[in-house]
């Protein structure tokens, strides 16, 4: 069983940076979530796969997802609960996204 701590806003910082290297394209996102009043935190990367058309679009799905998630979640629920749901719900997004595009986007997620 995973631990879960609650976090007070001095308790961490958070910050972001992505590179774009040598492509033509940056394919991260990444955004972070916090609610003060259970001290719940959410960080999410997403690395859009070069490999793959659409690696841009499948990395904001991700984080778009995430944000709606996290906005109607259930509190009760246990941590790795709702990271297995928002996972599954992401690579949904991402395959939706993809559909209405005629791509096959992909990212990992962390």
């Amino acid at each position: 069983m995973p631990k879960t701590t609650t976090l007070k806003p001095d308790d961490f910082a958070v910050a972001g940076f992505t590179h774009i290297g040598h492509r033509d394209e940056n394919q991260d996102r990444y955004r972070y979530f916090y609610d003060g009043q259970d001290g719940a935190l959410l960080a999410v990367v997403a690395d859009g796969m070069g490999g793959h058309a659409g690696g841009a679009l499948a990395a904001a799905a991700v984080v778009d997802t995430a944000a709606a998630r996290w906005e109607k979640r259930d509190k009760q629920m246990g941590a790795e609960d709702f990271l297995r749901r928002l996972i599954d719900e992401c690579h949904a997004a991402v395959n939706e996204a993809g559909a209405a595009r005629g791509l096959s986007p992909a990212a990992t997620v962390a």
